[in-house]
């Protein structure tokens, strides 16, 4: 089943948005800005990418890798809270507010155990 970032709310520090599993609502997701006009982060380009459970060194524990992101390395999907926690990545929670996700470990837990090692994840933006 493949995934599906749904981004809806851009601010100046952060998009927001909403991950599915197939058609299924998940969890919440944050990533750095959209605006590209005061460097990186910012958020990876929309498209479809592969992804692949695997270790992360700075993390210590597996994480969703996103590969071949155009002018991107190290993409993951991980936990945290704020825009500074993204590192260029997509993060993950059970509660949105403006510029942050709550309950983030939890949220990424469940995820991992939905999901399938490998796959596709999509990234679109509304708005």
């Amino acid at each position: 089943m493949p995934l599906k970032v749904v981004r809806d709310r851009f601010t100046s520090y952060s998009t927001e948005g909403r991950l599915y599993l197939d058609t299924f609502f998940q969890c919440f997701t944050l990533e750095p800005r959209r605006s590209r006009e005061f460097g990186k982060p910012f958020c990876i380009p929309e498209g479809i990418y592969l992804y692949e459970v695997r270790r992360s060194q700075h993390f210590q524990r597996d994480v969703i890798c996103i590969d071949l992101v155009p002018g991107f390395t190290s993409i993951e999907v991980h936990p945290g809270n704020f825009p500074k926690d993204t590192h260029g990545c997509t993060l993950v929670g059970i509660t949105q507010g403006e510029d942050f996700i709550g309950h983030s470990e939890e949220a990424f837990d469940r995820l991992l155990q939905r999901i399938v090692p490998r796959g596709t994840i999509q990234y679109v933006n509304e708005g």
